[in-house]
């Protein structure tokens, strides 16, 4: 078999995969000093003129803690490990502020899977192997280091029911995790 037809036959493998994955997740509100110390540390040094809400979560994959913040009209949620290193940084925004060929490759990708659907929510995902280059955030401009995908809430219908989605789907369109909120779940999509 030639390496073409195995990356290929991967890749349709792996994206399966996750269709069938279900979303678990408890989140709940945790105090500065229940966080990890380089955790602390980070959000400390932004110096938000705003107050910064801390959260633990506990989901399929992992534990995780979450500071959450108001940041120049816009909410972001600041993902840390167990250990306070940095997972993403999350900035919510509308899906009509995203480039028209974002939204395309998004609306078709998304077309293609679901019968119907409808986007509740949006979050552009800011990720970095550099923790000194999240800062750039929201000091001046965005660093080129960074890579960016979207993680949707979306209502859909499916082989004729409707349930709500979570999507992480790339600039082009390629949906990168799926998973299907269980009931109890949906209860924590407010920020």
């Amino acid at each position: 078999m030639n390496f073409f037809v195995k990356v290929t036959l991967f890749t349709l493998l792996s994206t399966f995969s996750f269709f069938s994955q279900e979303k678990f997740e408890r989140e709940y509100r945790v105090t500065e000093f229940q966080v990890p110390i380089p955790s602390s540390t980070f959000i400390k040094s932004l110096q938000f003129h705003k107050k910064v809400k801390w959260y633990a979560e506990e989901s399929q994959d992992s534990k995780t803690f979450e500071a959450k913040v108001r940041h120049n009209n816009y909410k972001y949620s600041i993902e840390f490990t167990e250990k306070g290193n940095i997972i993403d940084i999350e900035k919510t925004i509308k899906f009509n502020e995203l480039s028209k060929k974002i939204k395309e490759n998004i609306t078709r990708s998304l077309s293609i899977r679901f019968q119907k659907f409808k986007i509740k929510k949006t979050q552009v995902q800011f990720l970095c192997s550099n923790t000194k280059e999240y800062k750039t955030l929201f000091i001046d401009s965005l660093s080129k280091d960074f890579y960016i995908n979207y993680e949707l809430v979306i209502k859909a219908k499916l082989e004729g029911n409707s349930n709500l989605f979570e999507i992480l789907i790339n600039e082009n369109g390629q949906v990168l995790k799926e998973l299907k909120f269980t009931p109890s779940t949906s209860l924590n999509l407010e920020f």
